[in-house]
C-alpha cells in the first residue's frame, strides 16, 4: 500500500498559518491593553506622588495650588483619553478572539479529519498485511504439503 497522503494537507498548512496569524494579532492586542493598563497606573501613581508631596508641605504657595490644578486637570484628561482607547481596544479584542476561535475550529476541523483518514488508512494498511500473511502461509502450507506427498513418486 502506498504511503499515507492527506489530500487537504496543504489547507490544513493554510488554515495552521492562518490560526498563528489570528493568535499574534490577539496577542498585540492584548500587549496593548496591558500598555495602557499600565499608562493608567502610572498617572495614578504620579496623581498620588503629587498628592503626597503637597501634603509633606509646610508652606503651600497659591501658584503651587494652580499648577496642581493643572497637573491633575491634565491626567483627569491622559485617564479619560486612556479609558475611551481602552473600550475600544477591548471591542476589537472580543472581535479578534471570535477571529481566533473561528480559526482554531477550522485548523482543528481539519486535524480530527486528518486524524479520522489516517486511522481509517491505517486499518487498510492492517487489513491489507493480514491478507498478505495469510496468503504467504497458505502458500507456504500448499508448498509443504505438494513436497511431502511428492516427494517419493508412488511406488508401483
Amino acid at each position: 500500500m502506498k504511503a499515507f497522503r492527506f489530500p487537504l494537507d496543504r489547507v490544513l498548512q493554510w488554515r495552521t498559518s492562518q490560526c498563528e496569524l489570528e493568535e499574534a494579532a490577539l496577542g498585540r492586542l492584548l500587549s496593548q491593553r496591558s500598555q495602557l493598563l499600565e499608562a493608567l497606573e502610572q498617572i495614578s501613581g504620579l496623581r498620588k506622588r503629587a498628592a503626597d508631596a503637597l501634603v509633606s508641605e509646610r508652606e503651600i504657595e497659591s501658584a503651587t495650588f494652580h499648577t496642581i490644578g493643572n497637573f491633575n486637570a491634565r491626567t483627569d484628561q491622559q485617564k479619560a483619553m486612556i479609558r475611551t482607547r481602552a473600550q475600544v481596544l477591548e471591542r476589537e479584542i472580543e472581535q479578534q478572539q471570535r477571529k481566533t476561535a473561528e480559526a482554531r475550529r477550522k485548523k482543528k476541523l481539519l486535524e480530527t479529519l486528518r486524524a479520522s483518514r489516517h486511522n481509517q488508512w491505517t486499518v487498510q494498511l492492517d487489513a491489507e498485511n493480514e491478507q498478505v500473511a495469510a496468503d504467504s502461509w497458505l502458500a507456504r502450507f500448499s508448498a509443504e504439503r505438494y513436497t511431502t506427498t511428492n516427494a517419493f513418486p508412488p511406488s508401483r
